[in-house]
């Protein structure tokens, strides 16, 4: 909505995010729980499963993007004239401070764009240990079609390794033009990607 200049759309979409957020804020704090799905007629699905929530307690099995692209959608909101855009900022702050308190985030193949929320918020520590991650997986195994998703069918491993590369050049991008190189940042130009 953002690329069309449909303001309307976007603050409907900011908040709607923003009423995922406030309805889980009880869950955030007191359950360390974001839940990812509910009903309408008789609210959140109570669930556990990577597809139900994210949990700050797993070592992983979480779907980290969940939380991450929402994440960045509120702080491209942040940076705009909507009325709202003040509480788009606390939102994301919100979000990625509860993310970041996940156990498992930082070595989850699922997490590139939670990184590239981290880069747009100026994070540059939680940017930088998540795509040093990503970029050490790879490395390892010489591409990035082990770490995203093993028995995978062979379309969605290749859908898991366009998106962490675009999210990782995103990172990469977001920190250069905000901070200084560092030799991490070069680390993660010179990673080749193998399928």
């Amino acid at each position: 909505a953002l690329l069309r200049n449909d303001a309307a759309r976007a603050e409907g979409a900011g908040d709607a995010l923003m009423r995922a957020m406030d309805a889980n804020r009880s869950n955030m704090s007191k359950r360390k729980r974001f839940n990812l799905r509910w009903r309408w007629h008789d609210g959140f699905v109570e669930e556990s499963g990577p597809t139900q929530c994210v949990l700050q307690a797993a070592d992983s099995g979480q779907l980290h993007s969940m939380l991450g692209f929402p994440a960045l959608v509120l702080l491209e909101l942040a940076r705009t004239e909507l009325p709202r855009a003040s509480a788009y900022a606390t939102a994301a702050t919100d979000l990625l401070h509860f993310i970041k308190g996940s156990r498992g985030v930082r070595k989850s193949p699922q997490a590139h764009v939670v990184a590239a929320a981290a880069a747009a918020a100026k994070d540059t520590s939680l940017a930088m240990e998540i795509a040093d991650e990503l970029s050490s997986q790879m490395c390892k195994s010489g591409s990035l079609i082990s770490p995203m998703k093993e028995g995978a069918e062979e379309g969605e491993t290749m859908d898991h390794v366009a998106e962490a590369a675009f999210w990782l050049c995103y990172v990469n991008h977001s920190l250069a033009s905000g901070t200084p190189a560092t030799s991490s940042d070069a680390a993660l130009q010179k990673t080749t990607v193998s399928l």
